[in-house]
Parts: structure tokens; C-alpha cells; sequence
């Protein structure tokens, strides 16, 4: 009779399986693999009553679960996120904060490596620069809601419009800065082009949204129709908040 413990297939599948399980507690290695130890008998048990041997049986029953390695470092991760102090929709604004602020200071920096103090002031100014300048926050807000939409699709829409809501502060504060560098008589015109910022801040906000919604459907791989929730901003819960 054909015995599942001395099957060495079986045994190499679960070592691919457990190999991205090393970090978790044992307990809950256990228990994962208990888990799909026995969703792979259901699996077995369907196969034989359609009338596969034992042995052919749990072959087909690897072949119909996948690929163990890919399992288990989605339970490996599905397991750490759990435990999470920060929430989904809140990773997916982190995340967006973090490349939204990396892109613009970055090439920022780099316009005054070669632009001196005047790379502050020509970076968003009301000449010319100006176009250079909402040419490129939207390429950061398009970047920043493809970014969220294919690493976080179902909380797309949540981390485009919460980290969105930076964009018009970061060229904001460089406008301050300059003020403050050419003296009173450009106050007013910095005062102007903040507001005409907040204007714009409201299209970047959009194409970002767009961009996340496009990035997520294609990564889920289906086209959905977004809801209110999806821009509520979720916490985790009380209990995994303080739990050690």
C-alpha cells in the first residue's frame, strides 16, 4: 500500500515549502503545515474518487496546489503582516510618502549641484521653469500611484490620494525657501504661485489616482469599480496595536 510518509516527492515539496518558513515560530509552522497538509488530502481524497490510484493521486495533488515556494513565502508574509503594528492602507501612504519626498528632493538636489542657489528658484519658477516644473510633479504623482497601485492593488486608491496630498507642500516649501533667499519683494509672487500650487495639487492628485487604479487592475488583473471605502484610510486594530 502506498504510504504518504515514505513518499520522497512529498517530502521534497515540503522542504520547498518550509524553506521560506525558517523566521516563523515553530508553533506556527506547525500549524501552516497542518494546514495544507490537509487542504492537500481534501485534494487526495477528490482525486481518488475520480478514480486515480493513491500514489497518482497525491502526485496530482502536489501538481494542483503549486508551486510550495511561492506558498510559503505568501504565508511567510500574509504571517508578518498579521502581526504588523501598521495597517495596509497605512503602509501603502508610507510607501507613497517615501517616493513621492525621494523623487522631488533627489532631482531637486541635483538641479543644485548644477544650478547653485538658483536651482531653488528656476526648479518651479514663473517663467519657463514653469513648465519644466508641472512637467515634472506630474511624472512623481504618475510614478508615485504606479508605484502604490502594483505594490499594494488593493489599497491603491487609499495610498495615491493620502500621499498625494504632499505635492503641492514639497514645491511649496522650496518657494518659501526662496523668499526667504530674494528677499520681501517676491513674497507676493510666491504667495500667487502657493495658491496656483494648491490648483495643480488637485490635477496631480487625480492623475495619481488614475494612474494607482490602472497599476492595481492590472495587477489584480481585473477592471473594478472603486467605492467609497477605498479612500477610507483603515487602522489596524486596538488589539494587534499593542500586542508584543
Amino acid at each position: 500500500m502506498f504510504n504518504p510518509l515514505e513518499n520522497e516527492a512529498l517530502d521534497v515539496w515540503f522542504q520547498r515549502f518550509n524553506a521560506p518558513l525558517k523566521r516563523l515560530p515553530a508553533e506556527e509552522r506547525a500549524n501552516l503545515h497542518q494546514e495544507v497538509r490537509q487542504h492537500l488530502e481534501s485534494l487526495v481524497a477528490a482525486n481518488e474518487e475520480l478514480g486515480s490510484p493513491p500514489q497518482e493521486a497525491w502526485g496530482l495533488a502536489l501538481t494542483q496546489f503549486g508551486d510550495p515556494a511561492r506558498i510559503g513565502r505568501r504565508l511567510a508574509w500574509e504571517w508578518r503582516h498579521g502581526r504588523s503594528r501598521v495597517s495596509p492602507d497605512m503602509a501603502a501612504v508610507l510607501y507613497g510618502l517615501g517616493i513621492t519626498t525621494s523623487a522631488f528632493f533627489g532631482v531637486t538636489l541635483a538641479l543644485n549641484s548644477s544650478w547653485h542657489w538658483s536651482g531653488w528658484w528656476a526648479f518651479l519658477s514663473v517663467h519657463s521653469e514653469a513648465v519644466f516644473g508641472t512637467a515634472f510633479m506630474s511624472i512623481i504623482s504618475a510614478l508615485t500611484g504606479a508605484a502604490i497601485g502594483k505594490k499594494f492593488p488593493r489599497q491603491a486608491l487609499t495610498g495615491a490620494f493620502y500621499s498625494a496630498l504632499l505635492l503641492p507642500i514639497l514645491p511649496a516649501t522650496v518657494f518659501m525657501e526662496a523668499a526667504g533667499f530674494f528677499g520681501h519683494e517676491r513674497v507676493g509672487v510666491m504667495l500667487g504661485i502657493n495658491l496656483l500650487l494648491l490648483v495643480l495639487g488637485g490635477l496631480w492628485l487625480l492623475l495619481s489616482g488614475v494612474v494607482a487604479y490602472v497599476a492595481s487592475a492590472r495587477k489584480r488583473r481585473q477592471w473594478y469599480r472603486p467605492r467609497r471605502t477605498d479612500f477610507l484610510l483603515r487602522l489596524p486594530p486596538r488589539r494587534a496595536q499593542i500586542s508584543r
